[in-house]
């Protein structure tokens, strides 16, 4: 079956067995500051702020990948 993208799911590569896992370390002044003082700045909690931070890398990921242009020709 096709995806929104119109891309055919291929059940040989497309599963948990081919994923990866990225793993990032921040350093104490970016922990302090995702932690402590952005939620307050925002009056939101953490996990505003790290939801903020997902959804800026999935739309980086895809501008990269022309996700955008393709879902925006999708009709």
């Amino acid at each position: 079956t096709p995806t929104m993208l119109r891309a055919s799911l291929d059940r040989t590569s497309d599963t948990m067995a081919t994923s990866a896992a990225v793993t990032q370390r921040v350093d104490a002044v970016t922990t302090e500051a995702v932690l402590g003082r952005l939620p307050e700045l925002f009056g939101g909690s953490v996990n505003d702020i790290l939801l903020a931070a997902l959804a800026r890398a999935i739309r980086g990921w895809q501008a990269a990948n022309d996700i955008l242009t393709r879902l925006a020709n999708i009709r």
